[in-house]
């Protein structure tokens, strides 16, 4: 991930084992990158703080024995100066793994929980606020798929699923982070792209987004051709044949 003045690249290396992980800094002009955390879990994506002053990404305490399984997974949600010098656990989550999302506008952090048991990439969405405090904010029912924050920071639109369900058929949420409360929308049976793209959408998050602009309407993939939702009225517009839709301009 980018800073914002583009200077520097925040990056997650060897994230998909055990150990050996690291978090990094490239510096435009350095001719390697600097090592700040040695111990993250699996996660894709690291995000820095609004000031760029510090990092939020997963960690995994240590793990015993030779042959671990997915049970002594225990990822934590950690904000860290990038010099190293101080580190604050904000969440912790056993058995599972974690997919994390810094807020456009603020140091709000939504998560996602993957549990090792499912295999899936799917689970409960929580939010932590700019104190440092965690909060569940779906349904324990419900499994989230992916999430994206609204380019205001104020709504967080997700995609669920229920878990007994052998259908493919997904329903958007919205998130309102002010009056804490959620809307459930339309419910629709995703394009195979679409829906290949939700497995990397917070290592994503610098390149796309399914929001307008201007925070009013969704863009996504359905099996019968590209649509818009406004968010706001609940109405869902099909715009084109096709599987996926990118917005263009600002």
């Amino acid at each position: 991930m980018w800073s914002r003045d583009s200077r520097s690249l925040l990056m997650h290396v060897n994230g998909h084992q055990f150990d050996g992980g690291r978090v990094e800094i490239y510096r435009l002009g350095a001719t390697r990158s600097s090592t700040i955390a040695n111990d993250p879990g699996f996660f894709f994506a690291p995000a820095w703080t609004l000031d760029n002053d510090e990092v939020f990404y997963v960690t995994q305490p240590p793990i015993a024995g030779a042959r671990p399984t997915g049970e002594d997974l225990a990822n934590h949600v950690v904000r860290m100066f990038v010099d190293g010098a101080a580190s604050q656990v904000l969440s912790e989550e056993p058995a599972s793994l974690i997919r994390m999302v810094r807020a456009p506008t603020n140091n709000q952090v939504a998560y996602m929980i993957q549990g090792v048991d499912s295999g899936s990439i799917r689970g409960s969405l929580s939010l932590i606020d700019e104190n440092g405090e965690a909060t569940l904010i779906t349904d324990l029912g419900l499994n989230v798929l992916t999430f994206f924050w609204s380019p205001d920071g104020k709504q967080i639109a997700y995609l669920s699923q229920r878990p007994s369900s052998v259908s493919v058929l997904q329903t958007w949420h919205i998130f309102d982070v002010d009056s804490e409360t959620t809307r459930s929308l339309t419910t629709f049976q995703p394009s195979d792209t679409f829906v290949r793209f939700q497995l990397f959408f917070d290592a994503f998050v610098d390149s796309f987004s399914p929001w307008s602009s201007d925070g009013t309407c969704l863009l996504y993939g359905s099996d019968d051709g590209v649509y818009t939702l406004d968010v706001a009225a609940g109405q869902t517009t099909r715009i084109a044949d096709g599987e996926w839709g990118v917005w263009i301009g600002g």
